[in-house]
């Protein structure tokens, strides 16, 4: 029967001398039945979760677009309640609950 094993090893890398050292002992991160389901696991809890910076970005970008939909919309129509469009109160909410600002 064949296994499929995720390690996690930390590496000490000296790109001027391309000398690389493992540090300490791997970690095992996933085991699976199949490779596909390795790669998934990779992709979809690994690869995903060390991207806190890019979260971050992504929120800021959704704050500019729903600010910009809302300048759009004031310039559309200067009588429109911003609070009775759903969509625009959908948007300030999800922003909201990911950002601990409270800014918008």
């Amino acid at each position: 029967m064949k296994v499929y094993k995720i390690w996690i090893h930390i590496e000490e890398i000296d790109e001027g001398k391309d000398h690389h050292l493992n540090i300490g002992e791997p970690y095992e991160a996933g085991r699976f039945d199949t490779e596909i389901a390795a790669r998934r696991f990779v992709e979809n809890r690994l690869i995903t979760t060390q991207i806190p910076d890019s979260a971050a970005d992504l929120l800021e970008a959704c704050k500019v677009l729903t600010s910009y939909t809302m300048d759009l919309l004031y310039k559309l129509d200067d009588q429109i309640n911003l609070g009775d469009i759903e969509e625009i109160q959908q948007a300030r909410d999800a922003i909201a609950r990911y950002d601990s600002s409270g800014r918008i």
